[in-house]
């Protein structure tokens, strides 16, 4: 390997939270504003090209200037300069429609994220169920607080981010109800109830939390969960809960011997033998939804 493959091998983007690019642990510093704006972008669309247009939407929204091409040209450069010492003059690559960034995917944490998600995927469906948790969880670990969109002033990537923070908040689904599975309701409890607060409409996080707090010998907590979420749908959006959440709060009315659920997005498998049904104490028995029918309802609301 060159030195020039070694150095770009060296350098680490992050967007899983703050704008952050470093090279051997030493970190460059790009000025708020444009420079900023436009090395978003185009990290957030990282080996696809990124039109002017766009970065002129995301730069000056509906009124930019007449030097907005000129500008942008400018902002390259100096993204470039700043590039340079990662020992490649062609990280940014021109064309005569946009721009595009190609940079190795292990330098770039949320294209480590979507690979070690769909590691996790594979997993669950080999039935491997404990790995798959860990690597969720191992992915999750890589996010550092909101997406990039909290310290760059861009609408336009405020809503690439949105994308992002969804990628997240359905891994977090999968990964704790793989986790559910393994029999650790009691220390997913703290976990899901903070979730649920800052996704107060998205059901299937709530009905892993009144799963959770079920199976942990919590019978009212969980009861008074689904009530929250109804009065939330009712008085916000008009709705009532999904026929699933209402399933499940139907179930734990009658206390039956054990409460399981399908999975949302097709993880793990309930026949493969490798983890078998989680049966509280004294705690009701199975109710099991269709994965299709369940991602379509139980998704139909997200925050």
């Amino acid at each position: 390997m060159s030195i020039k493959s070694k150095r770009l091998h060296a350098m680490h983007f992050r967007i899983l939270g703050s704008l952050d690019v470093s090279l051997d642990r030493i970190a460059l510093q790009f000025p708020h504003g444009r420079q900023r704006t436009i090395l978003a972008m185009l990290l957030m669309q990282v080996g696809n090209l990124v039109s002017l247009n766009r970065i002129t939407e995301g730069i000056w929204g509906e009124d930019p200037p007449v030097t907005a091409k000129g500008q942008i040209q400018t902002c390259i450069s100096a993204l470039r300069r700043q590039l340079r010492k990662f020992g490649d003059d062609h990280v940014i690559v021109t064309s005569l429609v946009g721009y595009t960034i190609h940079i190795p995917t292990e330098s770039l944490d949320s294209a480590v994220f979507r690979r070690m998600i769909n590691s996790g995927r594979e997993l669950a469906a080999a039935g491997k169920i404990r790995d798959a948790a860990a690597e969720l969880r191992a992915a999750l670990a890589l996010w550092r607080g909101t997406a990039v969109a909290s310290d760059v002033e861009s609408g336009v990537v405020r809503t690439m981010a949105i994308r992002l923070e969804e990628e997240r908040i359905r891994a977090t689904e999968e990964c704790i109800e793989l986790e559910l599975k393994l029999d650790r309701h009691h220390e997913l409890v703290a976990e899901l109830s903070e979730l649920v607060r800052s996704y107060p409409l998205r059901e299937p996080l709530r009905a892993l939390h009144m799963l959770a707090l079920y199976r942990s010998a919590r019978q009212a907590d969980a009861l008074e969960s689904f009530q929250e979420i109804r009065a939330i749908l009712g008085e916000e959006l008009g709705l009532e809960p999904s026929d699933q959440l209402d399933r499940i709060h139907k179930s734990i009315l009658k206390r039956e011997n054990s409460l399981t659920i399908a999975p949302w997005n097709g993880l793990g498998s309930e026949s493969t033998g490798k983890v078998g049904a989680i049966i509280p104490r004294q705690l009701p028995k199975a109710v099991t939804f269709s994965a299709g029918e369940t991602a379509a309802s139980l998704g139909r609301v997200t925050q």
